[in-house]
């Protein structure tokens, strides 16, 4: 249908903006004189015109021209709909500012607009409408007009707007229009060369992500987002800028985009999962995609997550799921890599990755800088809290300098790159001990319970100490009331005689007890005569008959019953590795040990039977005559009077270092004030004093004191307290003493708690029982066939057979065997809790600390007794109330800590005999170590064994994946690969920009192929049909940007997020 006169007007003028390839420039003008000046006067004006043409037209032909501009707009039809129910005067008004616009923006040629750009005086609404109708003529101007723009420095006079509108919030309006002026400055090929290899555009551009400013950031994250994907640099570009831009700010670089996420707006959270997305999956080196989403995950995307899966938008979930595809894709991928590298997984093993690092770095430069490192790691503080700590720290900074790829390596000349955020890490490690709080409190539960076991033996130890004081008491007793009976059977003896008027004599004294006196009347006679026969002592038995031989006979022999039944005979039928254990004597076995009551047999079955033929069957190994032939068989002071220089210096270096005045020192050593005291100065006293002579007579010397040296004052000074090398031994082992006590309370503890733990575990006697069985089995034919029990350590070297295949041993199959039948049993070591600690403890070293202190008591108790006996000692000593006082309570303790060592060893030789070996060679020591040690390879065989099951599946797993891709990868080699954007065409492709955000939109820029393993994405070609459509929505760019029109939509409920994209 041909058009009408205003239609016609409007076509023409389109068609004759697009034919303008080559406009004259026009002098530059004033602004003040300008038709930019004037352009809201001259809108006025034409708009009224233009109005009144569009209504002149019947409302077909309006629709016919609005069915036109929504084509234009590039709108899909869905978009459309909500659009064509508008009402036809909101239609014209829509027709009539389009035409406006193109309008406004003919009549300014570029170099108009850089000279505006440039002018600091234009005041911020001048500059705001430069710079929309700036980005109206880029939009629909051909890309010779943007060449020109470029051309004459128009990207730098944009970006300098752009600056200077960021620093300037009132002005930040103004910069919303200057990124999209540069969208679409780079909606074509030349443009978006111009910006990626332009030095600030993208450092520029990352100010803008600023989640106080959405619109700003919305713009300019979904530009940066496509510049991202610009082959061969793009995303090398976009990350430098972040991080010169974070650099500036002094913030980690990703945390404004994870700022972003937390605002509550879909399209800018959705903006935002684009980036992050791009950043991920544009980096084609797999280590590096790990360290920028690690990145992303410790800078807070984490926490956020969750939230975000709670929006109800489309394009988040879309991006969403984007992001857990790549981030399954990768971990298939390292997966699959270090399952094709190795049959086993040992990554995780210190000492297998220590290995690698040390063939790589042997004999090569790394190999001192790796020395120095380790050895700097030795010296990381020993303390168990602060330990970890420290290699959180170390962690997350390697983590920081090993993973920075694609040119953002830590430059070690400038350091500037190289600034570790180290509060934050160390506000992450704050955290993380507030997180494990409660293990602290499972800690601080376990300390409890220490002190409540320690409490029951101290109270056990009283109890035992009172009962031996009162057998003592009862013994005393009993010869007491023997002795008087004696007496008084004695005197009736004497009566019943007849001795006149004396009284009987008393019986002959004890050994050792002196005479007794002799208690007669006044006028007695002499002594009577000794008892009758009868009355004294009985006689003595006669004695044995002298027998033929010169002795007397030996008891006759008789056979002990054995306590332990005969083991059962296994025949295997193959020959098997044996197990190289030392057997019990069975006459060491007593009735109710551990081995006399053992029932092994009860777990025996033919699963364990046949797993043990399967794993330890031997191996018959010819030699050759050969190898056997060739193994072959491998200020100058005062003058000294009595002390030497030597021991005056030292005495003078000790007394500088203390730096307290000679009279305060004897108060302390005199009241023995504690609080004031030091042990370690009171220990190096007692090394550096004088010797007893040399204390006299610097005693002798007290009227001459002021002119002794310092050293020899100070002797003369201390001369004047008695015995006083006793008296500060005894300060320090009062100082000491509760230290030395809590040193060795909790070893013996844990000592006795750990004795009863084996003793009571049934779980631990299950195991040592299936050792005894699987080794007997095993031994079937050899000399260590039918075993009652073996030694106790040789549970530390069940790791020395190994299997047929040499890949497990003896204890990874127990572990097996005990993880599928027996599972209740695995969990043994929770049983025996207190193993670790008493370990560390020497039996002997505890004995000879209880008696030291015995002996120190004793000594103290001398000094107190000579104390007592000065009596011209000075009113402050007090020595001995101080020392009574302490001697009475240390009394009571050593009593307890006797009891409970006494104990400890009584319970181990329980546990020798239930064990039946010899405590005197196996040394409690060495019993814990063996257990703590078993515990501890046991527990590794448990992980070497889900290790190795989830090898061998994840081996399966990777030879299907293997010969599917292979296949897959035949298939996809016939196919051929096209880029996102081509960058090799000419300067005049249109809509790449667009192109890209639709890409990054519907998520085909992130796509994987999961097919043949290799990461492609769904490309569009920029072909003549993409082209033509670009060139249509060219004309959308002038009405979606524009804020009427955004308006009339919003009242439609209209989403123009698509026009834009």
């Amino acid at each position: 249908m041909a058009e009408s006169g205003p239609g016609r007007f409007i076509r023409r003028m389109f068609n004759s903006f697009r034919k303008q390839n080559d406009r004259k420039e026009k002098p530059k003008v004033d602004l003040q004189n300008s038709k930019l000046a004037n352009v809201a006067e001259d809108e006025g004006l034409g708009g009224s015109g233009l109005q009144e043409g569009f209504s002149k037209m019947t409302d077909r032909e309006v629709e016919e021209h609005f069915e036109q501009l929504l084509e234009d707009m590039n709108l899909t039809e869905e978009k459309k709909h909500p659009l064509k129910q508008l009402s036809m005067e909101r239609k014209i008004s829509m027709l009539t500012i389009q035409e406006n616009t193109i309008r406004k923006d003919k009549t300014d040629s570029a170099g108009d607009f850089i000279d505006h750009l440039k002018n600091i005086e234009l005041k911020p609404e001048k500059k705001f409408e430069v710079v929309s109708s700036l980005r109206v003529a880029l939009s629909n101007n051909p890309v010779s007009w943007v060449k020109d723009f470029g051309a004459r420095s128009g990207l730098n006079a944009l970006l300098n707007s752009l600056k200077i509108c960021l620093d300037n919030n009132s002005e930040r309006k103004c910069a919303l229009e200057c990124i999209r002026c540069l969208r679409a400055f780079s909606n074509n090929s030349y443009g978006i060369k111009q910006m990626i290899n332009h030095d600030e555009t993208l450092s520029i551009l990352s100010r803008c992500i600023d989640p106080r400013d959405p619109a700003c950031m919305l713009e300019s994250v979904r530009l940066i987002a496509g510049l991202s994907l610009i082959p061969p640099n793009g995303h090398e570009k976009v990350l430098e800028g972040i991080t010169v831009s974070s650099e500036d700010k002094m913030v980690p670089r990703f945390l404004p985009i994870i700022q972003g996420l937390s605002v509550e707006d879909p399209n800018l959270q959705s903006a935002c999962m684009q980036l992050i997305n791009a950043l991920i999956s544009q980096a084609e080196d797999i280590d590096f995609r790990i360290h920028v989403r690690s990145e992303f995950m410790r800078t807070g995307l984490t926490s956020i997550l969750e939230e975000l899966r709670k929006v109800d938008h489309e394009e988040v979930k879309m991006m969403l799921k984007c992001f857990e595809e790549l981030e399954e894709y990768d971990e298939e991928d390292i997966s699959h890599r270090i399952d094709c590298l190795r049959e086993s997984l040992h990554f995780h093993e210190p000492k297998f990755c220590f290995d690698i690092l040390w063939k790589l770095t042997e004999s090569t430069d790394a190999e001192s800088p790796f020395l120095s490192i380790l050895q700097h790691l030795l010296l990381i503080k020993d303390d168990p809290v602060l330990r970890p700590q420290y290699f959180l720290l170390i962690n997350e900074c390697v983590i920081q300098i090993v993973l920075q790829k694609n040119g953002l390596d830590p430059d070690f000349r400038h350091t500037r790159r190289f600034d570790i955020d180290v509060e934050e890490i160390l506000s992450r490690i704050v955290e993380r001990g507030l997180q494990e709080s409660s293990t602290v409190n499972k800690k601080v539960s376990s300390a409890k319970l220490d002190e409540i076991i320690t409490a029951k033996q101290e109270a056990e130890a009283k109890a035992t100490t009172l009962e031996t004081k009162l057998k003592q008491f009862e013994t005393e007793n009993a010869e007491l009331k023997a002795k008087i009976q004696y007496d008084i059977g004695a005197v009736i003896g004497a009566s019943l005689s007849g001795s006149g008027g004396m009284l009987p004599p008393l019986p002959p004294p004890l050994p050792g007890s002196g005479a007794p006196p002799s208690p007669t009347l006044s006028g007695a006679g002499p002594p009577p005569p000794p008892p009758p026969p009868g009355m004294g002592f009985p006689p003595l038995p006669p004695p044995p008959p002298p027998s033929f031989g010169g002795g007397p006979p030996p008891p006759p022999m008789v056979a002990a019953p054995s306590v332990v039944a005969p083991k059962m005979k296994y025949t295997p039928g193959i020959q098997m590795k044996r197990i190289n254990w030392n057997k019990v004597n069975v006459k060491d076995i007593q009735k109710g040990s551990f081995w006399a009551k053992a029932s092994e047999e009860s777990l025996a079955s033919e699963d364990i039977f046949d797993g043990l033929k399967v794993n330890f069957a031997a191996k018959v190994i010819q030699k050759s005559e050969g190898q056997d032939r060739g193994k072959k068989p491998a200020k100058k002071g005062k003058e000294l009077k009595v002390l030497d220089s030597k021991a005056a210096q030292n005495l003078s270096i000790l007394l500088g270092s203390i730096k307290v005045p000679y009279e305060e020192i004897k108060r302390r050593i005199l009241e023995v004030d504690e609080e004031k005291l030091d042990v370690a100065v009171v220990e190096q006293l007692i090394k550096y004093l004088p010797e007893t002579e040399q204390m006299k007579q610097l005693a002798s010397l007290k009227d001459d004191y002021e002119n002794l040296s310092e050293s020899e004052q100070f002797g003369c000074m201390m001369s004047g307290i008695k015995q006083l090398v006793p008296r500060l031994n005894s300060i320090v082992f009062k100082l000491k003493f509760e230290e030395t006590i809590q040193e060795i309370k909790p070893d013996i503890v844990a000592a006795t708690a750990a004795l009863e733990e084996v003793k009571q575990s049934g779980k631990f006697a299950r195991v040592l029982e299936l050792i005894l069985l699987m080794g007997n089995y095993m031994n079937a034919g050899s000399r260590n066939e039918q075993t009652v029990g073996f030694e106790f350590n040789f549970i530390t070297q069940l790791l020395n057979t190994k299997t047929a295949d040499n890949k497990r041993t003896f204890l990874h199959f127990l572990a097996q065997t005990i993880d599928s039948k027996f599972p209740d049993v695995a969990t043994f070591a929770e049983e025996l809790i207190h193993i670790d600690q008493a370990s560390r403890v020497n039996e002997d070293n505890i004995h000879k600390t209880i008696n030291q202190i015995s002996k120190a008591l004793k000594h103290l108790e001398v000094d107190i007794k000579i104390a007592k006996q000065n009596k011209s000692a000075p009113a402050n000593d007090r020595f001995v109330p101080v020392m009574e006082e302490f001697l009475n309570v240390a009394s009571g303790q050593c009593e307890v800590l006797e009891g409970m060592a006494k104990k400890m060893s009584s319970l181990y030789l329980e546990i020798a005999k239930y064990f039946a070996f010899d405590a005197k060679k196996y040394i409690l020591e060495e019993f814990f170590t063996d257990i703590k040690m078993f515990i501890a390879n046991f527990n590794q065989a448990l992980r070497d064994n889900v290790k190795l099951r989830e090898t061998e599946e994840k081996i399966k797993q990777a030879k299907k994946m293997q010969e599917l891709r292979e296949r897959q990868k035949e298939q996809q080699n016939a196919k051929r690969k096209v880029q996102l954007v081509d960058m090799s065409g000419d300067d005049d492709q249109q809509g790449v920009m667009d192109n890209l955000f639709e890409a990054l939109k519907n998520g085909s820029a992130f796509a994987v192929n999961r097919k043949d393993g290799s990461r492609k994405r769904r490309q569009h070609s920029v072909g003549a049909e993409r082209c033509a459509q670009l060139s249509r929505s060219r004309s959308r760019k002038i009405e979606s940007e524009n804020r009427n029109m955004e308006e009339e939509c919003e009242k439609n409920h209209c989403n123009f997020d698509g026009i834009e994209d």
